[in-house]
This record gives structure tokens, C-alpha cells and sequence, in this order.
């Protein structure tokens, strides 16, 4: 049972914006004749500041390894979104081919992020709503985050949102938050609005 997609994340920017999350098709991997993967309709964005500039972004190639969600078999029921983080758009070229080398995403050696959403439970007196591990998988590093709660509206299609924060220390992307104030904060607010495909 697969529905379409409307995917917004806000996370980090700036000469260290680094947040991969969210799902994309994969990297062509240098074949000319392989065409390009087109995504889900909807969009991957992301969102971080210092104490001088903020900046928003997106990631144009992603895509769903897994989307089965099914309210009366939450057992079965597993999401899984795959990021191409060289697709990385902030609207500034040399900025996104500075994110995409070993300081920051390091492209070359994880060319995606993973974000896998599974054990489902409906939260009591909250209709619509639910809670989930998260396994955050980027930068080599894999993170679960547990009691990730949503929201899930309509059917076919059905639509999900939620919102999580994560620190980029935790999966080795960028340098720590200093006292520079061009220095990026630590802490990455994600949102995302998801429409299933059937």
C-alpha cells in the first residue's frame, strides 16, 4: 500500500550546515547511460543558522526504500527514506560543493543518508497520533531515537508529519559550536510533512 510524498526538513546550513537526512535516489555512480532517478513528488528541505546569517536547503534526488503504514497492522507496518546528499542545494554553489567534500558530508565515501521509521505504537486519548523509533543512519554513523511521535491524517493517500531534532556532533559532520559567530549550532531541528505513495 504505497501513497505519495511531501517531505520538508529543516536542518542545517552554512559553510557547516551538516544534515543528511532525509531519502533521495541513489548517486549514478559515474554511468553515463544510467538516467537519473526522478523522486517521490514533494520535497526534502532543511534549515540551520549562526549568529550572523541563516540559510535554507534542499535535497533535489531521494526516494522510499520501504513505505508500508497500516494503522490496523502496526507490527508490519515500516517507512524508510533514502537521501542522495550530493543532491545538496542551499542556492550557492561553491558553499554545496564545499558541504559535499570530507569536511562536512564527504559524498564520495556516503554517498546517502537513511532515515527508517518502525515499531509503531497509537498513543492513547490522541486520535491520529503515533509513536516510533527512528533509525538515523548518515555519515557512517547510526542513531535510533526512540518515542518519535507524528501525526497521521486521511487515507489513500495517507498523509504523515512529525518533527525530531538531532546534534550533527553525534554523526561527525562539521566542527563543534565555538564562540564564532559563524560558527553553526549543534542541534538540527527536522520536520517533515510525508504523503505515502499506494
Amino acid at each position: 500500500m504505497f501513497r505519495r510524498v511531501t517531505l520538508s526538513v529543516p536542518a542545517l546550513v552554512l559553510g557547516a550546515f551538516i544534515f543528511a537526512i532525509t531519502s533521495a535516489s541513489v548517486a549514478q555512480e559515474g554511468k553515463d547511460d544510467k538516467k537519473k532517478e526522478t523522486p517521490p513528488p514533494g520535497e526534502i528541505g532543511f534549515y540551520a543558522e549562526n549568529k550572523v546569517a541563516k540559510a535554507n536547503g534542499t535535497f533535489h534526488r531521494w526516494k522510499f526504500g520501504k513505505a508500508k503504514f497500516d494503522a490496523e497492522n502496526l507490527e508490519e507496518s515500516e517507512v524508510r527514506i533514502i537521501v542522495d546528499v550530493s543532491s545538496i542545494d542551499t542556492g550557492i554553489e561553491k558553499r554545496d560543493d564545499h558541504l559535499r567534500n570530507e569536511d562536512f558530508f564527504h559524498v564520495e565515501k556516503y554517498p546517502t543518508a537513511k532515515l527508517t521509521f518502525h515499531s509503531f505504537k497509537a498513543m492513547k486519548d490522541k486520535p491520529g497520533e503515533y509513536a516510533a523509533k527512528l533509525d538515523f543512519d548518515m555519515h557512517g554513523v547510526k542513531k535510533t531515537y526512540e518515542n518519535f511521535s507524528f501525526k497521521v491524517s486521511g487515507e489513500n493517500p495517507t498523509k504523515v508529519e512529525g518533527k525530531f531534532t538531532f546534534n550533527r556532533m553525534d554523526f561527525k559532520i562539521g566542527e563543534p559550536k565555538t564562540d564564532n559567530p559563524m560558527s553553526i549550532t549543534e542541534d538540527i531541528p527536522v520536520t517533515f510533512s510525508v504523503t505515502l505513495p499506494n
